[in-house]
């Protein structure tokens, strides 16, 4: 009885949590849109990388809630682990950019 009541609560938190990632679909609209723009360049500016996120109605608050979701999806995107610090850090400037404009 221990077992089950167990894997019932392991499951019940899995789906909380895969919900609360998903509650924002402008955020992961955004981040579909950049991982769009790398697969097409991957050398992508800040100045590009923020433009993207303006389109898209995010300040710079809310440019972190898309950075979360693009990190892990860089792989999908082709990028090679090597240069995966390098977009991060074009998309930290980008979200400076925001907070100064």
């Amino acid at each position: 009885m221990n077992l089950f009541a167990l894997i019932a609560i392991v499951a019940i938190a899995i789906l909380v949590l895969n919900n609360i990632r998903k509650r924002d679909p402008e955020a992961e609209a955004c981040a579909q849109a950049i991982l769009s723009r790398l697969k097409q360049k991957k050398s992508t500016s800040a100045a590009e990388f923020a433009e993207i996120l303006k389109q898209h109605g995010r300040n710079a608050e809310d440019a972190g809630k898309v950075l979360k979701l693009i990190r892990p999806r860089l792989v999908q995107a082709g990028i090679r682990k090597d240069e995966r610090n390098d977009v991060m850090y074009e998309l930290g400037k980008a979200k400076l950019y925001l907070s100064k404009a």
